[in-house]
């Protein structure tokens, strides 16, 4: 057995031996729709990534992920569309104790601002969906020679930020 790669990270020695094996990198796009009037709007969500030895692997890792991930854009939709009283909290939220300090009128004008604009983002949720990309199969020395480089630029980029 011929040692091909010696990865240092964090003080854990990862080593990689030659030989002929891939890996697969297969990825999703979680997106969710939502209706605006007669307008029907899809917002990414969030774009997720997972490796593996095997296609299957790696798809397996994808799907228990993906699942999770599209309950949660569910709720942001929810979040996000279907809850003015929380839109506006979180605006309100975000201002802190700047609201305080404004003036009557200055007051007035950032309630009828914060009302409009969640006004505007309002409507109804229809559904959370998975786009799923074409898994990638790579050689792991590919693979170990683009990490070797990542690190090599990352201990150069620490030794210039040390000067």
């Amino acid at each position: 057995m011929k040692i091909k790669h010696v990865f240092v990270a964090s003080g854990i020695v990862l080593t990689s031996f030659a030989g002929a094996h891939a890996e697969s990198v297969c990825g999703t796009k979680i997106t969710y729709k939502w209706k605006q009037g007669d307008a029907e709007r899809e917002e990414v969500f969030t774009t997720l990534k997972s490796k593996g030895s095997t296609e299957e692997e790696a798809k397996g890792v994808l799907k228990s992920l993906s699942e999770k991930s599209l309950k949660d854009a569910a709720v942001e939709c929810k979040s996000a569309h279907e809850n003015l009283s929380g839109c506006m909290s979180v605006r309100y939220g975000k201002l802190g104790s700047v609201y305080n300090t404004m003036a009557f009128q200055v007051r007035k004008q950032m309630d009828e601002a914060v009302r409009t604009d969640c006004e505007k983002s309002q409507g109804q949720c229809l559904g959370a969906t998975a786009a799923d990309e074409p898994c990638v199969t790579i050689e792991a020395t590919k693979a170990a020679e683009a990490s070797d480089a990542g690190a090599q630029d990352k201990s150069k980029d620490k030794k210039e930020a040390k000067k």
